[in-house]
C-alpha cells in the first residue's frame, strides 16, 4: 500500500485502498444475519418472541433514546419494507440473502439496488 505513518489519510481511503468493507456494514450484516437465524426458529422460541416485543412505559433518566428496536426498525423503512415483509422473507434464503445486501450496500449503489430489489418483489 506503501502508506507510511507521517501521511494522513482518511478512514475511507484506508478502507477503499484494502478493499475491506467498512466496520459499522460488518456489523449491521452480523446483526441481520442473527435476525435472520432468529426469525427461522420454532414459534415457541423465547429470542423470536423478543424480537416482536413491544416496549412499554418510560425509559430511564440517562439511558439512550435510540433503542435497538427503533434502529432496526429505521433500517428496514430505508429499504422501503415493513417488518411483516421482513419476517416473511426470512423463511426463504435467497429472499434473504438479497435483503441484506441491499440492507448493507453503500454509497451510489444503494438506490439503484433497492429500487431492484423492489421490482424484484412485486414480480
Amino acid at each position: 500500500m506503501n502508506i507510511k505513518w507521517t501521511d494522513k489519510i482518511t478512514n475511507k481511503e484506508l478502507w477503499r485502498s484494502t478493499h475491506q468493507t467498512s466496520i459499522e456494514n460488518q456489523i449491521k450484516r452480523r446483526k441481520w444475519n442473527w435476525i435472520g437465524h432468529t426469525l427461522c426458529k420454532e414459534t415457541g422460541a423465547i429470542e423470536k418472541a423478543a424480537l416482536d416485543r413491544n416496549t412499554q412505559g418510560y425509559r430511564r433518566r440517562c439511558r439512550p433514546k435510540r433503542m435497538w428496536q427503533r434502529t432496526t426498525e429505521d433500517e428496514i423503512r430505508s429499504t422501503r419494507s415493513s417488518w411483516n415483509e421482513v419476517k416473511g422473507r426470512a423463511g426463504d434464503w435467497n429472499a434473504w440473502k438479497l435483503f441484506m445486501d441491499v440492507l448493507c450496500s453503500t454509497g451510489s449503489k444503494r438506490e439503484l439496488m433497492i429500487r431492484t430489489y423492489n421490482t424484484i418483489l412485486i414480480m
